[in-house]
């Protein structure tokens, strides 16, 4: 059956306007691809038509989309399904989280203390396994949106270092964070996301660093805001490298039984990252630690540095932010910082 088009095209492939074909279907339902060969015959311009039965062809392609779109509706029923589990169950271990944060500011008798705090603990690990698996579920399904406002990039580090001193003061680490000059006061992001990123570098930094110390790098590179988290933990493996940024992916089956998670936290890091229009990249030396570096562009920034008389970077008291945490003597360390 030859509609007006294909008409149209054959009489174009007949005359050598078209060096094409078309494929057409017959009325006993047989898809035939129509093309034509010019050559010249008996001294006379000829177009020699070729006929192919394509049907099969035709057949496969239409069962691979149809596969396709049935596993593209099955990845999205999957992760709505994650999203809603994960969402109805962060609600009540909220309450659970609450009231046992209420307990502890309660005189407990000896040895129910050590229990609550364990149950906070474990609770607290709870939440943050099931925020990720709701957050990876929303990227997957196309329901994270990034939220981009002004925010200070230093109050962000600030409050990250806040955060996560309990943990470098337990373990006996150090934790040092430079802001250069140049970081401006102000710009444009997704702060939450930001602080979400570099709390999970700087997590997993300290959750593989036994000695030594973590530093946070914060600088401009040419039209990006690039941060850096550096450990001295073992580093990782060249060949499980490549891997990091996979879901589920977790690095060692001896470094797998130690400590828990989803594998979700790197693969979360650069979808976010990616939905910023930055990059991560890794760098690892087994033995000596690992460095982690994110770059988002530098959106919705003014110049507002103060400038000297002779025209360069003014540098006023305090001009290079430092926060040192804990001051530890490691070779590590020591190298690290220099």
């Amino acid at each position: 059956m030859l509609t007006h088009e294909d008409r149209q095209r054959l009489t174009q492939i007949i005359c050598g306007q078209q060096v094409n074909f078309v494929d057409v279907l017959t009325s006993n339902h047989t898809n035939l691809q129509i093309s034509f060969v010019h050559s010249r015959y008996r001294n006379e311009n000829v177009a020699i038509c070729v006929l192919v039965d394509v049907s099969a062809r035709v057949k496969m392609e239409e069962s691979l989309q149809e596969m396709a779109q049935a596993a593209e509706q099955a990845s999205q029923s999957k992760s709505m399904f994650l999203a809603t589990v994960s969402h109805e169950l962060r609600t009540p271990l909220y309450g659970i989280i609450g009231n046992l944060d209420l307990l502890q500011t309660k005189a407990l008798p000896k040895g129910v203390d050590r229990l609550v705090t364990a149950m906070n603990n474990s609770s607290s690990l709870l939440l943050k396994i099931i925020s990720d698996i709701l957050d990876f579920s929303k990227i997957e399904s196309e329901q994270l949106k990034i939220e981009p406002r002004e925010f200070s990039p230093r109050e962000v580090m600030n409050h990250i270092s806040a955060n996560y001193l309990p943990l470098v003061v337990r373990k006996q680490l150090g934790l040092y964070c430079f802001i250069e000059p140049d970081v401006p006061e102000q710009m444009s992001g997704d702060p939450m996301r930001l602080q979400q990123v570099i709390s999970n570098l700087l997590s997993n930094a300290i959750k593989f660093t036994d000695t030594g110390c973590i530093v946070l790098h914060v600088q401009c590179a040419g039209d990006y805001l690039q941060i850096s988290v550096r450990d001295t933990g073992e580093g990782i493996p060249a060949k499980e490298v490549l891997r990091l940024f996979d879901p589920f992916f977790q690095v060692g089956t001896g470094v797998q039984r130690n400590f828990q998670g989803t594998g979700l936290g790197l693969a979360i890091c650069e979808k976010l990252i990616s939905m910023m229009d930055g990059d991560i990249a890794v760098e690892t030396e087994p033995g000596m630690g690992s460095r982690f570096t994110i770059r988002i562009p530098l959106y919705g920034v003014q110049n507002t540095s103060p400038v000297s008389r002779d025209g360069s970077l003014a540098r006023p008291a305090g001009w290079r932010f430092i926060t040192l945490r804990w001051r530890c003597s490691s070779p590590r360390c020591s190298a690290t910082t220099a």
